[in-house]
């Protein structure tokens, strides 16, 4: 029985959105490359396809931790990251990008 209902490779997507990585896909195959991997851009489109999209292929858990890893690096780097503010009684998410490079981890 499958408690989460979210694909990986949705969860990949997003994260790739989150970090910013999306809009650079050649930093985030940098970002797969130092930590040991070597993955084309192929392969990180076919990552980010759902199960039913041609060209889908599984994205793989290292994967997804490399891409959390490079998250929680940014956040250790910009404590403001992240932060949820509160104005006028509302709640929004506040997301800053981070002034941190992916080299650098």
């Amino acid at each position: 029985m499958e408690i989460f209902s979210v694909q990986k490779n949705q969860i990949f997507n997003n994260l790739l959105h989150l970090s910013g990585l999306s809009n650079d896909l050649e930093a985030a195959i940098e970002l797969m490359r130092i930590a040991g991997y070597e993955v084309s851009l192929n392969q990180l489109r076919s990552w980010r396809r759902s199960k039913e999209a041609r060209n889908y292929q599984p994205v793989p858990s290292y994967a997804l931790q490399i891409v959390f890893d490079y998250l929680f690096e940014m956040k250790r780097h910009n404590t403001e990251a992240f932060l949820i503010a509160i104005n006028d009684g509302l709640e929004k998410v506040k997301v800053r990008k981070a002034e941190f490079e992916y080299k650098n981890i």
